[in-house]
């Protein structure tokens, strides 16, 4: 049986479109617990949800102010399922966080690595604008795409062209 706060929490995140600022205040507000459910949501532990009310929690996470939010928002970057490791990646970009440079800096290292996934690291890394994340997409966009496939891809091209040089 679930608790009123998870009930409320889930109807939230089951919304068709959800406004992020008034529903990060609802969850909020409800405490720890409110941010609990969302992260365990987000982490894709509640069995049974729709695929939706996953990638919605996920996409809240980086305006919910709370260090487990932060910290799932980091987890996630490494989802498996590339759909929320997308939407973990954007919110990383729009908070310009600079402590996941190395973490994307890392991903794009990986043969295996989607190219659209590819393509949303090198935008996050855009947006931190960090030192740090412009060493990372030098460094990325002399890669040779014969070692790191998605480097050849057009969304990833695309992307590092948007760069500053």
């Amino acid at each position: 049986m679930s608790t009123p706060i998870e009930s409320a929490i889930l109807r939230l995140l089951s919304a068709i479109e959800i406004d992020s600022e008034s529903a990060a205040a609802a969850i909020a507000d409800w405490g720890n617990e409110g941010v609990t459910v969302l992260c365990d949501v987000a982490l894709g532990t509640f069995p049974g949800l729709r695929p939706k009310v996953r990638l919605n929690a996920v996409a809240l996470l980086d305006a919910v102010d709370h260090p487990q939010a932060h910290e799932t928002r980091h987890l996630l970057l490494r989802d498996p399922n590339p759909d929320v490791s997308v939407r973990a990646l954007r919110g990383s970009a729009r908070l310009r966080d600079t402590a996941v440079v190395a973490e994307l800096g890392r991903a794009l290292q990986q043969t295996s690595l989607p190219p659209l996934v590819a393509a949303e690291a090198v935008r996050a890394l855009i947006a931190i604008d960090s030192p740090d994340a412009q060493q990372v997409l030098t460094h990325y966009a002399a890669a040779d795409p014969t070692q790191y496939p998605h480097r050849a891809a057009l969304a990833v091209n695309g992307q590092l062209r948007l760069r500053r040089p």
